[in-house]
Order: structure tokens, then sequence, then C-alpha cells
């Protein structure tokens, strides 16, 4: 198969083997029959020829060609009839200025594994996307188990009110109302709870679909639960590195930055096969040819004219000729009758004007794939530069959410104690424990939008694979081959949030 591709022509690196055979059988009429003996000529022919050619990135071609023939006549003159004819022929043909050239005749075979290269990088993409997504949506759901156990630790909170007013109502110390008052707390408490475990419950069935291929299909998989087994860990505070440094690590493992650079070398080997496709056609031959004659001695008879004198005189065969296909090979392998040559080809095309074309056409390409490139890279200083205005943004907002979560809870803590001694309503308890919820769920927002920032801005850097120790080959694989590690017993990040959401209501 032929490589077409713009510029000077592509070698076939394939090697390939042609084999032809032809039987003919011909009649010739002649006006006299001086030379041969006779007016007609009969002639019946069986031709093979058969070889091997290989063509190399060097712009060489070589050809290895053997014809043979098996002629028999009824030509009296003739000295030989059959007669066996070979000719093996070596030729080698060298490109000296158009086509020539490893670099120039290989430029396909590196866009081929540039566009292999291309294509991982777009996998390796599609990968750090899903891998984000799932991260994302993970850390969402983690956000909102904890979310539902603040709700149930209010409407436990709520209930213990509940009980609390009913048995000071029965001694009367407390008015009616505040029963009321508290059983509506009550079933507000359970009213948010529900919708907690609604969207808890939504978030795990979009978890699983994004985990499988073929989403909620199995009814087994429908009735399992994903147990989140780890907490959104936020440190003291954020490591600070300079900006130039991140946008430098940025430029070095984006994926799409790459695929530019790619590009652009694809685009560079095209335009230089054009660039060659513009030279003078000058090519070197040598033609190496051994010939070979065998035959039987010819037994048709010499016509004899009205005078008895013979029409022509046919000599005695040389013995050297007498044989079968075995002398004709010995012959040609002896190099008894060679025959060399040596020639040169000079094609020089007057305006060349379909070179000229592509190569205006391929140096616009090129001035389109370098401005692609610096569009790309300061896309990429841009993401990294919001990337990291978002996560300072977010660790701001996630600082002063703790800071509103402490004094909520230390409102509350010293509104029950004045309640438990009379100078606080129930108003006052049920608002301030509405208000440490909200801050408890701002806290909870705030610390998923923080560990969202760090995921996008692993992303922005492309080192999501390497921090999540996400191997590529598996991903190519379909298959995980590291076996999963054991589920523990007791699930520390649920008991470190469950004791949270207990303190924030500890008088």
């Amino acid at each position: 198969m032929n490589i077409q591709a713009a510029g000077a022509s592509i070698p076939n690196l394939e090697p390939y083997a042609f084999v032809s055979w032809s039987g003919t059988h011909n009649t010739t009429i002649r006006t006299t029959d001086t030379a041969t003996g006779t007016n007609y000529i009969v002639s019946s022919a069986h031709t093979a020829d058969y070889g091997i050619q290989k063509q190399f990135l060097t712009g060489t071609s070589v050809t290895l060609d053997m014809f043979q023939q098996s002629l028999s006549q009824n030509v009296p003159a003739n000295q030989y009839n059959p007669s066996l004819t070979g000719n093996l022929e070596f030729s080698v043909t060298q490109q000296l200025l158009q086509g020539f050239g490893f670099s120039t005749n290989r430029r396909t075979i590196v866009q081929a594994k540039n566009n292999m290269k291309v294509a991982d990088l777009n996998f390796k993409e599609q990968v750090i996307a899903t891998v984000k997504n799932v991260i994302d949506l993970y850390w969402d759901f983690v956000s909102l188990n904890d979310n539902l156990r603040f709700k149930q630790k209010s409407l436990e909170i709520s209930q213990k009110l509940y009980e609390d007013n009913r048995k000071r109502a029965a001694i009367g110390a407390v008015a009616p109302i505040d029963i009321i008052q508290a059983e509506a707390g009550v079933q507000t408490a359970e009213l948010d709870l529900r919708t907690a475990r609604t969207q808890y419950q939504q978030q795990e069935l979009i978890l699983k679909s994004a985990l499988t291929r073929t989403g909620v299909d199995s009814a087994a998989f429908m009735d399992a639960h994903i147990i989140p087994t780890d907490a959104i860990a936020i440190p003291e505070s954020e490591a600070i590195r300079p900006i130039q440094d991140l946008v430098a690590e940025a430029l070095v493992q984006r994926p799409e930055l790459q695929e530019t650079n790619i590009t652009m070398e694809n685009n560079r080997l095209q335009m230089q096969g054009v660039k060659n496709a513009m030279r003078p056609g000058l090519s070197v031959n040598l033609d190496l040819q051994n010939g070979a004659l065998m035959g039987a001695p010819n037994s048709i008879p010499i016509p004899i004219l009205p005078d008895g004198t013979p029409l022509l005189v046919r000599s005695a065969p040389n013995p050297t000729f007498v044989g079968g296909w075995g002398g004709v090979w010995s012959q040609i392998l002896g190099r008894h009758f060679p025959t060399y040559s040596l020639s040169f080809n000079l094609n020089v095309p007057l305006k060349n004007s379909a070179a000229r074309a592509d190569m205006i056409k391929n140096q616009l390409d090129y001035r389109l794939a370098e401005i692609n490139q610096r569009q790309a890279e300061n896309q990429v200083r841009l993401n990294v530069v919001t990337a990291r205005m978002n996560l300072e943004q977010a660790r701001a907002a996630y600082d002063t959410a703790v800071k509103a979560r402490k004094l909520q809870e230390q409102t509350f803590a010293g509104t029950q104690r004045k309640y438990e001694l009379g100078k606080a309503t129930f108003t006052d308890v049920t608002t301030i424990q509405r208000d440490v919820v909200t801050a408890q769920a701002n806290e909870v927002t705030a610390s998923n939008t923080l560990i969202k920032a760090r995921n996008n801005l692993d992303q922005v850097l492309g080192r999501t694979l390497e921090n999540n120790k996400v191997d590529l080959g598996e991903a190519y694989d379909g298959k995980v081959k590291r076996a999963p590690g054991p589920l523990p017993e007791i699930l520390p990040a649920q008991a470190a949030a469950a004791a949270k959401a207990a303190a924030a209501f500890k008088p």
C-alpha cells in the first residue's frame, strides 16, 4: 500500500513479491524464406517473470527480477529449438534530491507515532476529568453525610427539649405554649432530616452511576450502599507556592499543552516534506544483469531448392548452449554473460505550482498552530491564577465558617444555661439551635468548597492522577489490578464526625 502525503512521495517499506506467466501462440507470414527457411513462422512461447522489490527510508529502491522463456518455432535456420532463455536482473535506484533523506521519508511514521501519543493524551485528559468528577461527587457525598448527622443530632436535641418541657409543664415550671413550640421544633427537625436523607440518597445514586459502566441497572447494585470512610481533613494552613512555580509545573504537566507541542512537530515534519518536493528529481540507477541461453539442437530439416542445394546453411550448435533449465541457472549464477549499466536521471519541474501551493498552505497551518499553542499556554496561566485565587478565597471562607460555628456553639451553650435558670425563653433556645445547625452546615459547605478548590488546582496543574495514585495502565485495561483493602470495623471518619456533631450541642 502506498502512503500518500503532501510533499515528496513516501516509499513503500513493505517488500512485495510479484510473479507473472503467459503462454502465446503466434503465426507471422513473411515475404521471403531466405533468412528463416520458411514463409510463415509459428511461435509457441511460455514466459515467466517473478521477483521481489523493496524500498527503504533512504530513498533507495531495490528490485531483484528473474525472467525465463521457453520458445519453440518452425524455423529451420534456428540452431536451437526449443530455446530456453533466462535473465536475472538486480537493479538499485537511489534518489539524490527529491525523496532523499531518512528524516524526509520517515516523517509519516513519526507523525503516526505522534498521533498515537495524542490519542493517549486525549485518553489521559478523559481519565483526569473522570477522576476529578468522581472525587468531587464523593466529597459532596461525604458532606451530605455529615449534614445528615447534624440534622439527626438536631432532631435528637429537639426531642430532648420537647420531653424536658413536658416534664417542666407537669410541675408548672413552663407555660403550655413552650410545649407546643417544642413539638413544632421536633416536626421541623424531622422535616429537615428527611430532606437531608433524600439529598444523601440522591447523591449516592449519582455516585453509583459515575462509578459503574451500567449505571444502576443491577438490582443488587441498587440495594448496595456506599459507606464513606474518609472525612474532609483541612490542615491548619495552606502550603504557599510562588505562582510562577505553579505555572511552570502546569506548562509541563498539562496534557493539552503536550498535544499542541506534538501538533507543532507534525506541522514541521509536513513542511519538511513539502520543501523536499520542491527540489528537482535526480536519481542514479545501477543495473546488473546475467543472461543465459540453452536449448536442444534444431531437428527441423532444411528445405532443398529445385537444383538440389539446401536453401540455407545451418551451423552446428555450440555445445555450451545445449542443455535444459539446469544449464540456464548455471550460466546465470556463474555470471557467464553479465551486463552492467549506470545511469542518471534528472527531472526539473519548470513551475512546480502544486508543491508551492502546498508550501503556502503548510506555512499558514504552522502559523495557526503557533497561535493555538500561545493561546493554550495563556489559557493555562489564566487557569492556574484563577484556581489559586479560588483556593485562597475558599480557605478564607472556611476559616470564617469555622469561627462562626464556634461562636454559635458557645452562644447556644450559654442560652441553654440561661433557659435552665429561667432567664431565657424557649424561643431563644430554638432560634440559637437553628443558628448552630446553619453554622455547621455552612462549615460543611465551606470545607467541601475548599477541598473541591484543591481538586481543581490539581487538575489545572495536571497532577490529579499522581496525587490520587491512579494507574493509567489500569484505566486502559479497564481492570483494577490492586486488591481492595479491608473495611475497618469502626470507621474513624464517621466516629469523628459524629463526635463533632454531638459536641456542638453539649451544654
